[in-house]
């Protein structure tokens, strides 16, 4: 596994624009850290941002296909598979942890204008849905070049209601079962993250081989072949 981390660390540097994709994922990093402390917890959009640096990252491997220093078949999967995963799932859960460590932190001291049990119910709430907002999107990042506009749609689908629940007051059920045990909403959002890191890298074994979408293709080398 070391010489492979050293083979995915020597390809990634010749990745094309390899310094735009890094400072636009530490971008969307920020973006959801300045959502998270703005928010408090009252929703868990910037889960969704903490996510989406992976989308860079597997976009550099994607990109050294179109460069034309893959020589060989079994190189050219492993850019779509085992390269980024040995990178993005690490960093996937370890976020997921470290999100889940501050918004329990601010369930003790949390200075929302609620009550003590409220506060609770929406921190936990909290790491329920981001749990949730990281399998759908992890899942959604290892197909979305290959199959556009279907990936597009069912990414859509799978996020939309977990972010306008995480944030809605009109779900009583949900806000009690949160209410109930943190723990509990903390492994679950743990299990959705790992369950969704292990589909996504079981998509991209199987559909490897299938191309990457004309559009999506189109996009990529408007970006890193100019």
């Amino acid at each position: 596994m070391r010489k492979e981390y050293k083979t995915a660390i020597a390809l990634l540097k010749y990745a094309p624009k390899l310094k735009l994709q890094i400072v636009m994922a530490v971008v969307f990093l920020a973006i959801g850290l300045f959502y998270d402390l703005l928010m408090r917890g009252q929703s868990a959009v910037g889960a969704l941002y903490f996510i989406l640096p992976t989308s860079f990252l597997l976009q550099a491997f994607y990109a050294t296909n179109l460069s034309g220093m893959i020589q060989t078949s079994s190189v050219r999967k492993k850019t779509h598979t085992l390269y980024p995963y040995i990178f993005t799932i690490p960093y996937v859960i370890i976020a997921y942890l470290l999100a889940a460590g501050f918004h329990a932190y601010l369930a003790v001291h949390g200075n929302l204008v609620v009550s003590y049990a409220s506060n609770y119910a929406i921190q936990s709430r909290y790491m329920l849905f981001a749990g949730i907002l990281f399998m759908v999107t992890i899942i959604y990042l290892a197909v979305g070049n290959k199959f556009f506009w279907s990936g597009l749609t069912l990414f859509v689908v799978g996020v939309l209601p977990p972010m306008i629940i995480s944030q809605s007051r009109y779900t009583p059920r949900i806000f009690a079962f949160c209410e109930a045990s943190m723990l509990r909403c903390f492994v679950l959002g743990l299990v959705f993250t790992i369950v969704g890191c292990a589909v996504s890298y079981l998509l991209s074994v199987v559909f490897y081989k299938k191309d990457i979408a004309p559009i999506a293709m189109k996009q990529m080398a408007r970006t890193y072949l100019k």
